[in-house]
């Protein structure tokens, strides 16, 4: 058991810095950034906080969006490494508001008040909504489900600061 953990540890790990680079190497306007999140989450049931990036396009398609999550409560502090890809992205006519929905791996460190430590790796999906909050960031609200030994679900709200892209954001003024 301890060997599939460590092969699905550094698979994840593989992940993250193939998702970075290709994010990084990705001359589109797809734009970049990173914000806080807070929150609250079930089995366990505790307030949830982190930091959250968005990296950009990744194979055309997808945005890499990869995160850290602490969990305090229920006995328990949750530690969440995860390595997201928001792989459907939708905007409604007419509004500013953009949904999204994605998957990813997590690797979650569970230290018990009482009991020690578990390492344990798994799936999640995603679902979120951006809006827009001036002219370069937005907020996120996002629900996330865990499969496998990762807490089941959890509700974020956050703040992402240079996540709109230059494009969206400039206006053209015509002179006559």
């Amino acid at each position: 058991m301890k060997f599939v953990k460590t092969s699905l540890l550094i698979a994840m790990c593989v992940c993250i810095l193939a998702g970075a680079g290709w994010s990084q190497s990705n001359e589109s306007d797809a734009a970049k950034g990173f914000g806080l999140r807070a929150g609250y989450g079930t089995n366990p049931d505790q307030f949830v906080f982190g930091a959250q990036a968005v990296l950009g396009e990744t194979l055309g398609f997808m945005r890499f969006a990869p995160s850290i999550d602490l969990g305090f409560g229920d006995d328990m502090t949750t530690y969440l490494f995860n390595a997201d890809f928001r792989v459907l992205s939708f905007s409604p006519p007419g509004s500013p508001a953009s949904l999204y929905a994605g998957t990813g791996m997590s690797v979650a460190v569970l230290d018990f008040s009482d009991n020690g430590s578990d390492t344990e790796i798994g799936l999640n999906i995603l679902a979120g909504l951006t809006f827009p909050m001036g002219s370069e960031h937005e907020y996120n609200l996002e629900t996330r489900f865990g499969f496998g030994d990762l807490p089941e679900l959890r509700i974020l709200f956050g703040i992402m600061l240079g996540t709109r892209s230059k494009s969206s954001s400039q206006t053209v003024e015509i002179k006559m």
